[in-house]
């Protein structure tokens, strides 16, 4: 299978692009209050203004892109026009990419356009339904994040994964790249998350009760994501048996596990 992605240059403009000058710009920010009131058809005027002329001259003019397009999607009155609506959304993630991708995320340190892959190929997956452009933009965030990608995406790229599978849009020997590396992630996820408990424990001081009650609980976290890494390799190798029905592994199936995971993963948070 190949992806394709979905290519754009953006002009990220800043304020002192508009027409009429950076004071003029300003000016059109009042629209923020109707932002503010979820008035979304009032407020687009003066947003459509500052986003034909400066995107990036502030980051809430792509995100308020992004709620007022959410909110006439979900107010569509056909799955055509909600489509039309939710590509824009996504025209205005990619921007965000192009134009604040580089800086630097506080939680992790690493540049923001690893999150902001994952964001996207979860609204491919979820509001569009592609799910070989959400797998792209998943694999483009492991790409940028490494072992140290957003929790979520896990769950979200497993569902993806099983649905480009049993919509034969990838082999079985791709299935099974993509589970392997996700199982991977998994692994070096639950062992940081560990090691970090640990050492917020050891920070706290010499409680003998304390540390058996932590120890308890970092086994059992392991424990539950050994159970999930069984059932995916079982999944796996179920795949590719050739009595094996491959439309048992539905998106129902998937969902469950991802389930699993993220119940895992949520008892350190």
């Amino acid at each position: 299978m190949i992806f394709i992605p979905f290519l754009i240059s953006a002009q990220c403009d800043k304020l002192e692009n508009h027409r009429d000058g950076k004071e003029a710009a300003l000016q059109l920010f009042v629209y923020r209050d109707f932002i503010k009131n979820k008035q979304y058809k009032e407020a687009f005027p003066n947003w459509e203004e500052l986003y034909k002329c400066c995107k990036a001259g502030n980051g809430n003019i792509l995100k308020d892109g992004i709620r007022i397009y959410r909110s006439f999607a979900k107010n569509a009155k056909d799955t055509i026009e909600q489509r039309e609506h939710y590509l824009k959304v996504a025209q205005f993630m990619k921007e965000e990419i192009e134009c604040y991708g580089n800086k630097i995320r506080r939680k992790t340190g690493l540049p923001y356009y690893g999150f902001r892959y994952y964001i996207l190929g979860k609204h491919y997956s979820k509001n569009l339904k592609d799910y070989e452009k959400a797998a792209f933009y998943f694999e483009k965030s492991i790409e940028a994040d490494g072992n140290v990608v957003e929790p979520n995406l896990i769950d979200h790229y497993s569902f993806v994964a099983v649905k480009l599978y049993n919509q034969d849009l990838i082999s079985q020997e791709e299935f099974k790249e993509i589970v392997k590396r996700l199982m991977e992630i998994c692994k070096s996820e639950i062992t940081q998350q560990a090691a970090q408990l640990r050492d917020l424990y050891t920070v706290r001081g010499d409680d003998p009760e304390l540390e058996r009650k932590e120890d308890s609980q970092i086994d059992n976290v392991k424990k539950e994501m050994g159970d999930f890494l069984q059932e995916i390799s079982l999944i796996d190798k179920k795949d590719m048996q050739p009595s094996y029905k491959r439309h048992k592994v539905n998106e129902e199936v998937s969902q469950e596990q991802c389930l699993t995971l993220s119940a895992a993963l949520n008892i350190i948070d």
